[in-house]
């Protein structure tokens, strides 16, 4: 599941079912997204890159 919801954001970061949220707080600057329940995916965007940050459980990675 993990590799499909990767190419899937590599095609559309935006794309509904990923449910790409801006984080707050200390990772003010990032957004994350959803690869299954437990595991999200933390990145942030720099010029016309994004930058993977953080893959792991949700409450490890928030």
């Amino acid at each position: 599941m993990t590799k499909e919801r990767l190419e899937l954001f590599y095609v559309d970061p935006w794309q509904g079912s990923l449910k790409t949220h801006k984080l707050s707080g200390d990772r003010k600057d990032h957004w994350a997204f959803s690869i299954n329940y437990e595991y999200r995916v933390v990145f942030r965007q720099q010029d016309n890159e994004i930058l993977l940050v953080d893959v792991g459980l949700h409450d490890d990675v928030y």
